[in-house]
């Protein structure tokens, strides 16, 4: 779920100051004030053009070492340790940018309206670098453990598709009660235990954020609440593989916000 989204990203990134159970008090100045560069970080890419790897990379430590939650000098710094053959370095700010990344998206989430779609727009070139830094970071980690894939294709998938997809096309996405006709399920696949998770008993419900989009495909799958031993990756799964008829306003084709359920009974 969320929280233990949040959870995962404090552990990693402890300056972070919460605020509730999803909402960051730094995103929130991010989403109304486009990021300045500042004068470090502005030198450091400057040096990444001209190649002087070394230097930029001393730059990025230092401009990450008094702001922790810039998630541009971490992306950059993730770059500049694969220049310089550093993996796992690379690997830990790839990581560090790609949380970041995403613990922005989520607490923007619940301010996104028809009326406030530019608080995206507003923070898509960070998305943007978060979502170039998770698939690096999935790139440079060789082999996870038999859940842990699963966990950053679900964060690569969110970012791509708020980049690529909400924020791109300026797709306009409206709630249930909003629309003249809501959208249709035809088909939805129930998804399947995992072994392990029958293994350890696990039973329990699975709730999604997506949205049924008006071109008839499910986009941005988010997990509110999750189950172990690959049941999230089940449901979602699952989720993208929905056929459904668009929802409807003024006769035209729209594209909805819906939560998506997938309980899990062993008997």
């Amino acid at each position: 779920m969320v929280a233990g989204r949040i959870k995962q990203i404090r552990k990693l990134c402890p300056h972070i100051i919460f605020v509730g159970l999803s909402f960051l008090s730094f995103a929130a100045v991010s989403a109304q004030e486009p990021v300045k560069p500042s004068d470090d970080l502005a030198t450091a890419l400057e040096l990444l053009k001209k190649w002087d790897t070394s230097g930029a990379a001393k730059l990025l430590k230092a401009v990450t070492k008094k702001d922790q939650t810039n998630l541009v000098a971490w992306h950059w710094l993730g770059i500049a340790n694969e220049r310089l053959a550093k993996l796992d370095d690379a690997r830990k700010a790839h990581e560090k940018a790609a949380l970041l990344g995403e613990a922005l998206l989520i607490s923007q989430l619940g301010l996104i309206s028809n009326e406030n779609l530019e608080v995206l727009a507003r923070i898509k070139p960070e998305i943007a670098l978060a979502t170039e830094s998770a698939e690096a970071y999935i790139r440079l980690s060789g082999k996870f453990s038999v859940f842990g894939p699963n966990e950053w294709d679900e964060r690569r998938e969110l970012l791509h598709d708020y980049v690529d997809e909400l924020i791109s096309i300026g797709l306009t996405i409206y709630k249930s009660q909003d629309v003249t006709d809501r959208a249709r399920i035809l088909d939805k696949p129930e998804p399947s235990y995992t072994e392990a998770a029958k293994q350890h008993d696990v039973e329990g419900k699975v709730v999604l954020s997506a949205i049924l989009a008006s071109d008839g495909t499910v986009k941005a799958i988010y997990p509110l609440k999750r189950l172990p031993y690959g049941l999230t990756a089940q449901a979602i799964s699952a989720g993208r593989s929905i056929k459904f008829i668009p929802g409807t306003k003024d006769g035209r084709p729209v594209s909805v916000w819906v939560q998506l359920e997938y309980k899990f009974n062993l008997y």
